[in-house]
């Protein structure tokens, strides 16, 4: 597990993690004011890559609460960012999921939208497995239903099934 920071209220937030498969620390951000999340890798954490744009369509105005995890696959080049996209004001936005093989080009998928009324509580995310093995992990609190949920895909996060963990 890496370091992370959670953006609350216009502070930045961050995910470092080191990738022990291919021996570099990785480093992905959001930027407070702009609607990116970026990701730079260095092999020593002194000297850094040029960044890759994960994501570009984060809303950048209202309040926001945002939460981010990087996970490395153990046996492979895979890179997963878990991060949400909750803009407070509206009370709207959605869990999603970017994936890259070499950390300069990212596709990505929506986990689950966040219902509105709902608060951002996304508990964090990780991958197992590798290639057609491979699945991605998921938890989140529904706080319109006072439910812990856990989500997983197979498929390369294409769909998600999703199990109430605990319930009120």
């Amino acid at each position: 597990t890496g370091i992370w920071g959670a953006e609350s209220y216009g502070k930045a937030f961050f995910a470092f993690e080191y990738n022990s498969n291919d021996s570099y620390f990785g480093l992905a951000s959001y930027t407070t004011g702009t609607s990116r999340i970026d990701f730079t890798t260095s092999s020593d954490a002194s000297t850094w890559s040029a960044t890759s744009t994960v994501a570009d369509h984060l809303p950048t105005a209202g309040e926001k609460v945002r939460r981010l995890y990087l996970d490395f696959g153990t046996s492979d080049s895979y890179i997963a960012l878990f991060y949400s996209n909750y803009d407070q004001a509206g009370g709207t936005g959605s869990y999603e999921l970017a994936t890259s093989t070499n950390g300069s080009s990212w596709s990505t998928t929506t986990v689950a939208v966040i219902n509105n009324g709902d608060q951002d509580n996304f508990a964090g995310g990780a991958i197992s497995g590798s290639g057609a093995s491979r699945v991605f992990h998921t938890a989140f609190y529904e706080t319109d239903l006072s439910d812990i949920v856990y989500s997983s895909s197979t498929d390369g996060g294409s769909t998600w099934t999703s199990t109430t963990v605990a319930a009120e």
